[in-house]
Parts: structure tokens; C-alpha cells; sequence
């Protein structure tokens, strides 16, 4: 077996004929390896394919994916809440893609590979229970929507990864950004690296569209990576005076400060998103092959079909958890990974460096063939009028010189889920709101269709502070430049208005 840091290649020389006969044929697209890439990065989401060998070197007879660093959501059978741990997942086949013996050596190659690592089983693939358990896993509960039991089994030092609670009664939504989860308590939110942007980065604009007023001063609390502030609204750019975001992550500040000063990246990102989101729609991956050839060529390393195609292919593993949500939502997983195979693996902020050796001219070119996507230039009209700031902070002490008419806050159990904090938050907005002023907070769904318990927390306490509270739903529709391409999900929704001087 040979093995690098993203691929491991399994020999199967040792297969009998008719396993190899009966073993899964990978179809045309995926005959040829990903790229490989020497350095792996959590936040990047890119699977550890190991594919199988046999006789025939060209033609591999098998393949399963690892993700070495997965939140795995669950139930805990104990609470009934919704939990998450760290650890790597391998996905099972649900058919036997593959002939058994092909399955047994890959599985157990990346088994040598990991430490702790879980395994979901839906209901049709139970009948692997046995299997999974002579291999040393055990049930440990079942997912967050219980429909799926997951197995784990820890590595030889028996120590288990750290399990981040959520509220007991809360759930996690589909379309919820599962890394959200990972912050119920702000002392464990600069230790956790997978914590990146939001989940609603395609709906984000016309929620806000029709969740705020017309703010003169607007606070992002937590700022995450300058999702609220670069994604406003067209009529919002042209009347707020000032919008500051704050986030206890001083990496999501220096990305949030670099998506201002270059606001082509996200235009570059919606394009490369959009595309991907398509082919997953059409079935056709030739639109995406076609751009990605094109953001190549144009980032000054041109590349032919067969490496497009290696790109797409370890591109498109992805796409479906980053822009989904089905997992860690990243929606920047795809422009960073191009950004490193064009600039290197150690390229900082990668999808960064992409735009910027395209250049904002050339990405003003590959958007106008594509259409719907926003000109950055009433964004960059108020950065240059200084109405745009980000910075580092923690959420429960910051107070700000001047207050703030409207407040948003992106997905409330990030404050608020198992930290007992909510008063001191509340505390927090009190500060920083001027009267008359507005915090609108989005929170969960559970799974009665209900708001979470994150709302009703906060709302009984902005309710004893003296705020009119209203408890509501948004259902933004899929932003013009997705076309389409994604559910319309529902957002539970409290309106907070400040009475009181």
C-alpha cells in the first residue's frame, strides 16, 4: 500500500478473479485520481479518497472516501439533544457498490489511517451492523433527525474528542450550518477551528431584505467572516451611514476585512457556486469544466481537460456538504480550492488570491456571460466612505462609542445554546442599542416545526428587560445569482424593539 497526505492507493493484486469480476467499475468521470495536495486543512472539507487496484493498474476497481475531520451531529439518547463530535466519518455504501473483498481492504486501510471514526447507517444498511461491529465499533446514538444510528469506534489511546452540546429540546436544521453548533459557549469558540461563515450565504441577502428597516447604524454580532455586511442589500448600500461587524475570531475578522477590500472574491464565488450548484442539478458537468479551464487560464496557469476534470472531480466531493449545508457549511470550499491548485497549497486565503490574479476586470468578465450576479460597486462606495468596519471582540463585554439602531444576529444559538449567558448577551445589546432601535435574531427549527428553545430563551428575557417581542418566520427565496438551485428554507425569526431609554 502507498499512501500520501490526500490519497491512499490499495493493491488488490491478491483479489481472485471473480472479485475482481464482480468488483463496482468507477464510471468514465471518475477514472482518474483527484489532484493531490500535499498539506490538508480542516476547514477545507477535501476527502481522503482511497481507491483499489487491481491487475490492470489503469483501471481502478474500487473507492471510498474518509474526511479526516468531520462534525458528526447526533442525539444524545440520555437528553434528547442534539450534539455534535469531532472525528472522522467514512462513508458507507448503501448497495453493494463494490465486491466484498474490495470493500474489506480499502475499509480497513483508512481504518489504519484515523483515529476516532464513526459511521452512519440508515435504516436499509443495517444489515452491516455486524460487520461494523467485529471491526471494534459500537452504536453510539442516533443522528439528529434519527434517521441514521451512528457507530464509532476510538483508536488505541481510548481518549474521546470533545462533544459540544447543544441545548437539550433544540434541533438542528437542514439547511442549518452544522459548525454553528459548535459554539454554545463563548470560551470554546477560539479553540474550535471548523467555525467559518453561515449557512445562508445564498438566502442571506433577501432575508435581510425583508428583515430590516432602514438602519442608520447596523451591528453584525458575531460577524463571522463578513457575510451580513458584504452581502446587504442594494437599497441599504446606498442609506446606511456605518456597519460594523464583530466576531470573537480574529481569522473570520481578517477574512471578513479582506472580502471588503476585495469584494470580487465573492462576485468570483458566486459564479464558481452557482456553476457547480447547476451541474448538480443538470447532471452536465460541462459548464463547470468549461469555467474551470477559463478561472485557470485566467489566473495564469492554464490547464487541459484531463486536469480540469481531476479538479471538478475532487471539486464536486465537496460541493454537495458546502453548499448544501449538509455538514460545515464553507461556501468558499470550491474558490479555495482552485485558489491553491493555482497558487500552491500554503497560499494564504486562497480564494483571495484567485480573484486577485484574475482581477477584478477579469472577474467582471466571467460574471457578465453568467448574469444575476451583484456589482460590488455600491459596496465599495460605502468602504470608501467609511461606513464599513470590522473587529475583533468578545461578545458579551463589547460596548460601542456610539449605539446602534439595528442589530442582526446570524443563527442565536451561537450565544445563547447551553451557555446559561443569555441574560449578560441581552445585557450586551441593551448597551449598544439606541432607543427606538431594533435586533432582529435568527434562530432553529425544531423538529415539530416550532422555533427553538434559543428564541424562546430570548425572548423571555428581552421580554423582562422591557422589549417588545415578536417571534416570527422568514422565507427568503434563493438569491438571483443560485437561479433556483436551492431549497427555499424557513427561518425562525425574533424582532426585539427597544421602548425604553
Amino acid at each position: 500500500m502507498m499512501a500520501d497526505q490526500q490519497h491512499v492507493v490499495v493493491n488488490l493484486n491478491d483479489l481472485t478473479p471473480a472479485g475482481q469480476a464482480s468488483a463496482w467499475q468507477i464510471p468514465d468521470l471518475l477514472e482518474r485520481l483527484p489532484a493531490r495536495r500535499p498539506v490538508y486543512r480542516v476547514d477545507d472539507l477535501y476527502e481522503r479518497v482511497y481507491v483499489a487496484y487491481g491487475e490492470n493498474r489503469a483501471d481502478p476497481v474500487g473507492r471510498i472516501s474518509v474526511y479526516p475531520q468531520r462534525l458528526l451531529p447526533y442525539r444524545d439518547p440520555d437528553t434528547g439533544g442534539a450534539k455534535l463530535l469531532s472525528a472522522a466519518l467514512v462513508e458507507f455504501p448503501t448497495t453493494a457498490f463494490m465486491a466484498p473483498d474490495v470493500w474489506d481492504m480499502l475499509f480497513e486501510a483508512a481504518l489504519a489511517h484515523v483515529t476516532t471514526v464513526g459511521v452512519y447507517l440508515p435504516p436499509e444498511c443495517r444489515r452491516h451492523v455486524d460487520y461494523l461491529q467485529g471491526l471494534g465499533f459500537k452504536r453510539y446514538a442516533d443522528d439528529y433527525d434519527s434517521t441514521r444510528s451512528l457507530y464509532l469506534r476510538h483508536g488505541p489511546t481510548g481518549d474521546r474528542p470533545p462533544v459540544y452540546p447543544i441545548l437539550p429540546g433544540t434541533n438542528l436544521m437542514r439547511t442549518a450550518n452544522a459548525s454553528s453548533a459548535l459554539m454554545p459557549e463563548t470560551e470554546a469558540w477560539a479553540a474550535v477551528e471548523n467555525y467559518s461563515g453561515f449557512s445562508g450565504y445564498a438566502w442571506l441577502t433577501p432575508l435581510l431584505d425583508s428583515l430590516l428597516g432602514s438602519p442608520t447604524r447596523l451591528l453584525s454580532m458575531p460577524a463571522g467572516t463578513g457575510d451580513v455586511l458584504r452581502l446587504l442589500p442594494e437599497r441599504l448600500l446606498h442609506t446606511v451611514e456605518a456597519c460594523v461587524g464583530v466576531d470573537i475570531l480574529d481569522r473570520n475578522i481578517e477574512f471578513a476585512r479582506a472580502r471588503a477590500a476585495h469584494p470580487h472574491v465573492d462576485t468570483l464565488n458566486m459564479l464558481v457556486s452557482a456553476t457547480f450548484l447547476e451541474a448538480g442539478v443538470t447532471g452536465d458537468p460541462a459548464p463547470a469544466l468549461a469555467l474551470l479551464r477559463e478561472v485557470c487560464a485566467r489566473a495564469g496557469r492554464p490547464v487541459g481537460y484531463d486536469a480540469a476534470r481531476d479538479l471538478y472531480i475532487e471539486l464536486r466531493a465537496v460541493a454537495g456538504e458546502a453548499l448544501t449545508c449538509g455538514g460545515i457549511a464553507d461556501w468558499f470550499a470550491l474558490t479555495k480550492g482552485i485558489g491553491r491548485f493555482v497558487a500552491g497549497p500554503d497560499t494564504l486565503m486562497p480564494s483571495v488570491a484567485l480573484a486577485d490574479a484574475i482581477g477584478p476586470d477579469g472577474v467582471r468578465a466571467l460574471a457578465a456571460r453568467h448574469g444575476g450576479l451583484p456589482d460590488p460597486a455600491s459596496f465599495v462606495e460605502l468602504r470608501d466612505r467609511g461606513g464599513v468596519a470590522f473587529e475583533t471582540g468578545d461578545m458579551f463585554a463589547y460596548r460601542s462609542a456610539r449605539r446602534f439602531d439595528t442589530i442582526f444576529v446570524w443563527e442565536a444559538m451561537l450565544i445563547v445554546a447551553a451557555a446559561g449567558r443569555q441574560r449578560e448577551y441581552v445585557e450586551m445589546i441593551d448597551a449598544n442599542l439606541a432607543t427606538g432601535g431594533t435586533v432582529v435574531l435568527t434562530g432553529i427549527r425544531r423538529d415539530d416545526g416550532r422555533p427553538g428553545r434559543d428564541l424562546e430563551i430570548l425572548a423571555a428575557e428581552f421580554r423582562r428587560t422591557g422589549y417588545t417581542v415578536v417571534v416570527t418566520d422568514a422565507s427568503p427565496p434563493t438569491s438571483r445569482w443560485a437561479r433556483g438551485l436551492l431549497p427555499q428554507p424557513v427561518f425562525p425569526v425574533l424582532i426585539a424593539t427597544r421602548t425604553c431609554p
